[in-house]
């Protein structure tokens, strides 16, 4: 993943609009952590300490945008126990794994 990220090769789709407005077309992008270099499809927080009211705001809702990712992932893993391990398998039986998941927990929720 680290390697299609730096290469800026991800299968991404173009961005759009947001839903009920005509506004501009914004990109989709992945949200990541301080650990991951910058990159056009990647957001990461602002380093450094003495940051602009701007900057601190933008750090803390991706911050929140990280964690609601990771807390739904969490309690998707702890109910479908094969994502508690590595998935041993190539990235279009991973994808579909995980989709699969998705789907399932939609319907018994």
């Amino acid at each position: 993943m680290s390697k299609i990220i730096r290469e800026n090769t991800p299968n991404i789709s173009p961005g759009k609009p947001l839903d009920g407005t005509c506004g501009p077309s914004l990109p989709y992008v992945l949200v990541g952590g301080e650990a991951f270099e910058l990159s056009t499809n990647l957001l990461r927080p602002y380093g450094g300490k003495d940051l602009s009211k701007k900057k601190r705001i933008f750090n803390y809702r991706l911050c929140g945008a990280r964690r609601f990712i990771e807390c739904t992932f969490s309690i998707l893993s702890n109910k479908w126990r094969i994502l508690h391990r590595p998935l041993n398998v190539s990235i279009v039986f991973a994808d579909d794994i995980v989709r699969a998941c998705c789907v399932f927990d939609n319907f018994v929720r």
